[in-house]
């Protein structure tokens, strides 16, 4: 896959990371001097595969999600299926959701790394951590899954089946999977709901 740092017309690394370190400040992250510097450095280089995440870093939006306030009350263990930056592991962390309880997974680092970058909690956060290429969970480990910002990114119809399949599998009876993902209106595509999902 092509590595280089590709943003909407208008948007430039430099902004978008000193952007993300300004929301990021709002949960008590400080910084030393030069950085931003360091970081455009290291991220010029690497690239930004989904830059669609560094733009929402430090804006958790799980907080949001009309079944939120049910995953707090909830027992036992919760995913996070594909994790991104760890915004909203962190977010159900300071909203009292027992970190012992809370796994975050994704397939490679990318994400996680510009995450651990921006809130500087790699120790803190490690044990949270699994990366891998291949599902790794067994029956019935957890009681939720929160899939946000994932299912727009999967490439075929059948590495989206083997997606919801991952889920299901890991399910304890009761279970559920919640989460949100972005779309965009074409001509000839189905017309959006307005007002994002809906409680049933």
């Amino acid at each position: 896959m092509e590595r280089s740092v590709r943003f909407m017309p208008g948007k430039e690394l430099p902004d978008e990371l000193r952007a993300a370190m300004e929301r990021v400040k709002a949960y008590g992250v400080t910084y030393p001097e030069g950085y931003h510097r360091i970081l455009v450095g290291k991220y010029s280089e690497e690239g930004v595969r989904y830059p669609h995440i560094l733009m929402i870093a430090g804006n958790p939006r799980i907080h949001r999600h009309f079944f939120y306030p049910h995953v707090l009350s909830r027992a036992g263990r919760l995913l996070d299926y594909g994790c991104g930056t760890g915004d909203n592991v962190r977010q159900l962390i300071r909203d009292g959701f027992p970190r012992t309880h809370i796994i975050a997974f994704d397939i490679n680092w990318e994400s996680i790394s510009l995450g651990l970058d921006l809130y500087r909690d790699g120790e803190e956060m490690q044990d949270l951590l699994v990366v891998s290429e291949t599902f790794p969970f067994g029956p019935g480990e957890f009681n939720t899954i929160y899939s946000a910002s994932v299912i727009h990114v999967i490439g075929d119809e059948q590495e989206f089946l083997d997606y919801l399949a991952g889920a299901y599998s890991v399910l304890r009876p009761g279970g559920i999977l919640f989460g949100s993902t972005l779309g965009l209106a074409r001509e000839g595509s189905c017309i959006p709901i307005h007002g994002g999902l809906r409680e049933l």
